[in-house]
């Protein structure tokens, strides 16, 4: 419905509003997407890309680096609010655990 949608676009706004952390740069987008091989952390697939919060907000994940991944349209609005290990695979979800402890090491992902 038209409410509906009017309410589910309020509490996004409200989401990004409350959000106290939100250190994501843009280059940091970049090597994001980079590390992805420009594809989705999810299925791999290439094409336009998503900001997806790994842990998602409403389970208390933040908005910076060590939460973002790229995720192709699909896999962002499928995987919703769902915890990560309830929606990738084993494969995926452990080469993104990879990538967030490549972040922890300065400059290890600009090679």
């Amino acid at each position: 419905t038209e409410k509906g949608k009017l309410t589910r676009i309020f509490d996004y706004h409200k989401r990004r509003h409350d959000l106290k952390v939100n250190t994501f740069t843009r280059q940091e987008w970049e090597l994001c997407k980079k590390y992805f091989n420009n594809s989705c952390a999810y299925c791999g697939i290439s094409g336009k890309l998503h900001q997806d919060h790994f842990i998602p907000l409403k389970l208390g994940g933040e908005y910076k680096s060590s939460n973002i991944v790229p995720a192709c349209p699909f896999c962002n609005f499928s995987k919703n609010k769902k915890h990560p290990k309830d929606f990738a695979t084993k494969a995926a979800y452990l080469n993104i655990i990879k990538y967030f402890d490549k972040l922890k090491t300065p400059h290890a992902l600009e090679e």
